[in-house]
């Protein structure tokens, strides 16, 4: 019997779900060039009105899920197409990741 799914995980989960409902909802796209970018600009800082079918509300729940799963999902390109895809990766991790950009 596999171990209950702990908080963290179901926030992992449902961060993934959130951003590709945003991606897909929002621009027809499976995952949008840059997603993980652009989420994230408007999870810190969410606009004042609805953007792109979206409440500010939603930007902050998806902020409070990178929390508590303490981490964030990044578009991994691998050297085969079909093997690229969402990854998770840690919140400092994912600093880094933004500094470099």
């Amino acid at each position: 019997m596999s171990p209950e799914p702990t908080r963290s995980d179901l926030a992992r989960e449902l961060l993934l779900y959130k951003m590709r409902e945003y991606s897909q909802d929002g621009f027809c796209a499976s995952w949008l060039y840059d997603l993980e970018f652009e989420l994230w600009q408007l999870a810190i800082c969410p606009p004042q009105k609805e953007t792109s079918g979206f409440s500010p509300g939603h930007y902050r729940e998806i902020h409070r899920l990178a929390l508590i799963a303490d981490g964030w999902w990044v578009w991994e390109t691998a050297p085969e197409p079909e093997k690229s895809g969402p990854v998770f990766i840690s919140l400092s991790e994912w600093d880094h990741r933004r500094q470099r950009r």
